[in-house]
């Protein structure tokens, strides 16, 4: 739960920035600023480096390729999304019990001889 507010967060101030304004050093400063400050207001203060790693995937990204950099935030946060979801897939394949497989393939087959 902490990846996806942390990316939400970062989403959420990278995109609107991204739309109107260049990835720039400053620009990064000022997003890493804020997020920093959404997050104590949140009282997530243990995610602010998570926060900020993703801001600076985003803006880094865009300054490396500034044509529609708006995607990144964007990217980023289907990537975080399908991560979780295949994080919970794991988890909930794990959970079944060892034989769960063998008893749904033998379904039917009992009387059979």
């Amino acid at each position: 739960m902490a990846r996806l507010i942390a990316t939400g967060v970062s989403f959420m101030l990278c995109l609107p920035y991204l739309w109107f304004f260049p990835a720039t050093p400053i620009g990064m400063a000022v997003l890493l600023s804020a997020g920093t400050i959404v997050m104590v207001l949140l009282g997530r203060r243990d995610d602010i480096i998570m926060t900020a790693i993703t801001t600076i995937v985003v803006t880094v990204i865009a300054v490396i390729d500034p044509h529609d950099a708006w995607h990144q935030p964007l990217l980023r946060l289907i990537d975080t999304m399908v991560g979780i979801g295949i994080g919970v897939a794991c988890k909930w394949l794990s959970s079944l019990p060892a034989g769960w497989h063998q008893k749904s393939m033998n379904v039917g087959t009992a009387g059979r001889s």
